[in-house]
């Protein structure tokens, strides 16, 4: 029987690109990255073609299993480009390849795999192994590092039509000339605007990409990208990692977005892949806004970024903050200042949009007797009292109880509920205005139904208030007559120990005031009285830079930028948060004691912060620690993490993650 030898990096993240040869039962070539299934211990797993293996001696090698899909395999620019990001976001390699493959592809046992076919043009060949000597110098990443500038980037700021209209004038000149366009938006809520906006170019060009897809219409519309039958390639931050070959544009639209930046590993932002994927092809970068983030301002200011900037000045909006701190006696949820702009903006026939990131009636349940408060066994986190069906849930699990009679603590029976939600919130406003529809939208009333939906009727000519989280920020963008926008509360998230925290909330009000500044004109009545419409933000932090940044933009920018430049932090800096997760406590603390020991035996370039529990410490019965990693040189840094990385891996049961690209502390 004919048997050939490959060898093959499986995709264990403990293993770090490890090398194993399988055998295969065929002679013909299997192509430089393509996808497979191996045995793998007990079990089996994914892993990748990287060259011919060696015939082995008196050793049982295990056979290939499955081949994935070869339509699929990611043309050789992308597989190499895939090296850049692999060191640049200290992650293995089988982490960042398996992004390139859709997880619609599928899969056919070796002896019924179709190897007739030829390999895709320019696939390399098997025998070129991108960890052999010989071949170091092939798509070897450029000396830079992950925030380099681009040559030909621009920064777009202004309001979603000014940046679209811009974004369709570039794409067209790039269809002319014979490349395609790369899309990405933040959010799926996001795609149909886009995807409205991206029919006006001629012919049917576009391909969009999305999770929520069915997976033979994701893997259809992948394919169209990959042959270039679809010059146009639509989608959110994954999408960054599509097979445009010919690529001569890529734009981020919200590039400021945290939703740009993937929560598992390899930890990718996508505003970073596309700047890469810019340099590397020589393509067009654009980065849409209308509030941009630290480092794209610090670009542009530094001339790495050029800027089209649309004319705003004609825009009018009361921005009004309520000093939370000068109403000691105040108990209730929304001020009598705000109260009074809300009695005045429904006398209009306007409406209005509340908005309070909690979900839930109270946040937190106290036992009076003895002060314990109630938790979720699966996680080091207070369980919240929602009020409807009189429920207890972990905000962080998902895992819902009901109350006890008793304290499990002493076997007292009373209950203090502190802290407030939108469902209080919800409850108080009725009281306040019984005669105006309240309409509430976060992920408990969108159980009920789809969430745009509770906005249909808005047209009618009494006023109604908006009651949302986070979620319903998209959805509001178009709600008629919106006449005030109101923040009950932000001041948690500045409280957070994340030197992004100030950033954030920055943003968030950014877009919470845009919901007037670019929605329908207000109606009548209010416009023939020549009312203005109204940001109201109730704050215990009325003097913070990220509130005053409301009405004085550059002032938060400079002062936000100093802060950072003092301390080190990005963009004037590299930092990586290192995270260690397992079923046992001690040697979760264990492996992020060694780490940081042997981290600290540095040189004086590295700022070893930690260890200790990470801010959401347990979480599905999993202990997790941290440790920070500061300094000038990402190369360094990613050289020490690695280093103590082989260190702490003695330490069993632990997994470790590294994110060199940090947006959250937490």
């Amino acid at each position: 029987m004919d048997i050939s030898y490959w060898d093959v990096i499986v995709e264990v993240p403990a293993l770090w690109d490890r090398h194993f040869t399988y055998s295969c039962r065929s002679l013909l070539e299997i192509p430089y990255g393509a996808k497979v299934r191996v045995p793998f211990g007990a079990s089996t797993c994914d892993g990748y073609v990287v060259g011919r293996g060696t015939p082995p001696g008196n050793l049982d090698i295990k056979e290939i299993a499955e081949i994935y899909d070869l339509r699929f395999l990611p043309p050789p620019e992308l597989l190499y480009f895939g090296r850049l990001l692999a060191e640049g976001y200290s992650a293995p390699l089988t982490s960042v390849w398996s992004c390139f493959w859709p997880p619609v592809a599928g899969r056919k046992k070796v002896p019924d795999a179709d190897f007739e076919q030829a390999p895709p043009p320019g696939t390399r060949p098997a025998t070129e192994d991108i960890f052999s000597p010989a071949k170091k110098e092939m798509g070897r990443p450029r000396e830079e590092g992950l925030e380099d500038g681009c040559s030909q980037a621009v920064l777009v700021r202004g309001t979603r039509e000014f940046r679209w209209n811009h974004y369709l004038d570039r794409i067209k000149e790039c269809l002319e000339k014979g490349l395609q366009a790369l899309i990405l938006v933040p959010e799926i809520s996001c795609i149909p605007y886009a995807a409205e906006r991206l029919k006006s170019l001629p012919g049917d060009v576009v391909s969009v990409i999305h999770s929520e897809l069915t997976g033979v219409t994701r893997r259809n519309a992948w394919l169209g990208v990959l042959s270039g039958e679809k010059p146009v390639a639509l989608g959110t931050r994954s999408a960054a990692f599509l097979p445009v070959t010919g690529l001569g544009l890529i734009v981020v639209d919200e590039e400021e977005s945290d939703f740009h930046k993937s929560p598992e590993g390899p930890f990718y932002h996508a505003r970073t892949v596309a700047r890469l994927r810019a340099q590397a092809a020589g393509a067009e970068l654009l980065f849409g806004t209308s509030h941009p983030s630290v480092l794209s301002y610090r670009l542009v200011s530094e001339g790495r970024f050029s800027l089209v900037d649309q004319d705003r000045s004609g825009k009018s909006v009361d921005c009004i903050v309520v000093d939370l701190k000068g109403m000691p006696r105040f108990r209730g949820i929304i001020a009598p200042q705000t109260e009074q702009h809300l009695k005045q903006t429904f006398s209009l026939g306007e409406n209005a949009f509340l908005f309070l990131n909690r979900r839930g009636d109270s946040t937190q349940v106290t036992c009076e007797d003895c002060g314990h408060v109630l938790m979720c066994p699966m996680c080091k986190a207070p369980l919240v009292r929602h009020s409807r069906n009189s429920y207890l849930v972990c905000h962080t699990c998902g895992r819902k109880e009901s109350p006890p009679e008793r304290c499990p603590n002493c076997g007292g029976h009373r209950w203090r509920f502190s802290g407030f939600g939108i469902e209080r919130a919800q409850r108080e406003f009725v009281k306040k205005f019984p005669d105006v529809p309240v309409v509430r939208i976060d992920s408990d009333t969108a159980r009920d139904g789809p969430a745009d939906r509770a906005l249909q009727g808005l047209e009618g000519a009494g006023p109604v208030c908006l009651l949302g989280t986070q979620m319903a920020l998209n959805l509001c963008r178009d709600v008629p007559r919106l006449g005030l926008v109101g923040v009950l509360s932000s001041d948690s998230l500045l409280n957070l120990p994340d030197f992004m925290a100030s950033e954030k909330v920055y943003h968030l009000l950014c877009k919470l005031k845009e919901l007037l500044e670019e929605g329908r004109p207000g109606s009548a009545v209010g416009s023939a009285q020549g009312a203005k419409k109204r940001f109201v933000l109730q704050t215990l932090n009325p003097h913070h830079h990220a509130v005053a940044g409301l009405s004085d933009p550059v002032a938060f920018y400079e002062e936000e930028l100093a802060n950072r430049e003092a301390l080190g932090y990005p963009p004037f800096g590299s930092m990586f948060k290192v995270s260690f997760v397992g079923k046992q406590e001690g040697r979760v603390e264990e492996a992020a004691g060694v780490f940081a020991g042997e981290c600290m035996k540095r040189s004086g370039d590295i700022n070893v912060l930690g260890p200790s529990p990470a801010p959401k410490s347990k979480v599905r019965g999993n202990y997790i620690w941290q440790v920070a990693l500061r300094g000038q040189d990402q190369k360094t840094l990613s050289k020490a993490c690695l280093d103590a990385i082989a260190k702490a891996s003695g330490v069993r049961g632990v997994r470790v993650s590294v994110d060199s690209d940090p947006v959250s502390m937490s």
